[in-house]
């Protein structure tokens, strides 16, 4: 595999989500499992409650994904890899999707993109109470009536000033 250097830089805030989503861009580059792992465990030290949040959903992802593919609308992409779970989407930082500020950004309609997502059914879908920036109000609005329709909260953790949820699908009963 490649090698590679993991940087953090920048607030606090900005650390987190940054090396969340150098984690994953480090998946696309080196699938080695032996030169991951350890990346892994020392970025997701750099904030203990953040990581211990992050494991904690990631087991529920895990657990309920029934060979489908969760859905992270808003939290850290790095989830996915923790959870070992399937990608449902080719825009993995789910800022492209969830944030106004990533609008058009992409070149993809983020609209016709999440109802693509959502005709999968997810079994797990996270999102967060209080987003990191403003929400696409678009996507937000088709994510919140879905939740309420056909998803029911199963985890509520920390995620800094605010909390990833976690969406189990009604019909599937918890695994843990």
């Amino acid at each position: 595999g490649s090698a590679f250097r993991l940087q953090l830089h920048g607030s606090p805030k900005d650390t987190a989500a940054a090396a969340c989503d150098r984690l994953l861009l480090a998946t696309s580059l080196d699938t080695t499992r032996g030169l991951l792992e350890p990346i892994v465990t020392r970025a997701t030290s750099l904030l203990p409650t953040d990581a211990s949040s992050a494991r904690a959903v990631a087991q529920v992802m895990k657990a309920n994904d029934r060979g489908g593919c969760p859905y992270v609308f808003a939290g850290d992409s790095v989830l996915y890899l923790l959870a070992d779970a399937c990608i449902p989407t080719r825009y993995a930082f789910p800022s492209t999707l969830a944030y106004d500020a990533e609008r058009g950004a992409s070149g993809a309609d983020e609209v016709a993109e999440l109802n693509r997502i959502l005709a999968t059914r997810p079994p797990v879908i996270v999102t967060m109470d209080e987003p990191m920036a403003p929400w696409n109000p678009a996507t937000h609005n088709i994510m919140t009536a879905t939740l309420a329709r056909s998803y029911r909260q199963v985890l509520t953790v920390p995620r800094e000033d605010a909390h990833l949820l976690v969406y189990l699908r009604r019909d599937l009963p918890l695994r843990r």
